[in-house]
């Protein structure tokens, strides 16, 4: 399955609504905050936002090690760093395919029926799968988008902490891909 991570900008104004995939967090004194990785896709759907002003969607679930979800965590960060308003927060789902379910659900409910779904490069094609299962019409925008074929040089076979934490993302994805293709 092939994605196109970076959509043309008439696919880009045909959505109706942006839905935001959780990804890390961290704890904090007053709840807990963003990790990494879900501060760049907040980041992503905040110039979306504003360049596009489609309404937003935060979706990820309680977590063991947070006294809140991440959808609510999400939502606090986008409207107080990125001074972006946020119209749904799903809080319920606990993996990729519950936040496809769950968000196509709160969106068919609102009459909508295409979004972007913001997430990594490297997470969309599971993202992806996770939503045909739903009625709703996604459009995939990655976060960091992999580089072209052939944009690689001999320096970058040689072992690095981001290539340890590529490689552990890319075995993560690849494992839960199979595993959905399996469920379905």
């Amino acid at each position: 399955m092939s994605v196109d991570a970076q959509p043309s900008k008439d696919k880009l104004r045909s959505a109706a609504a942006i839905i935001v995939l959780g990804g890390t967090f961290d704890a904090a004194e007053d709840g807990g905050v963003p990790g990494a990785l879900t501060l760049e896709r907040l980041a992503k759907a905040a110039t979306l936002h504003r360049a596009h002003d489609l309404p937003i969607l935060v979706t990820a679930g309680q977590l063991k090690h947070m006294t809140e979800p991440g959808a609510a965590i999400m939502e606090r960060s986008l409207r107080e760093v990125f001074g972006v308003p946020v119209r749904w927060q799903e809080a319920s789902a606990m993996n990729t395919r519950e936040n496809a379910l769950e968000a196509a659900k709160t969106l068919q409910n609102a009459e909508i029926s295409r979004a972007l779904v913001v997430t990594h490069s490297w997470h969309l094609r599971r993202a992806m799968l996770a939503f045909e299962t739903t009625q709703l019409e996604v459009i995939p925008v990655g976060v960091h988008p992999m580089p072209p074929a052939g944009a690689f040089g001999w320096r970058d076979i040689l072992p690095t902490l981001a290539g340890l934490e590529a490689s552990y993302y890319a075995l993560y994805e690849t494992l839960g891909f199979i595993w959905y293709r399996i469920r379905r």
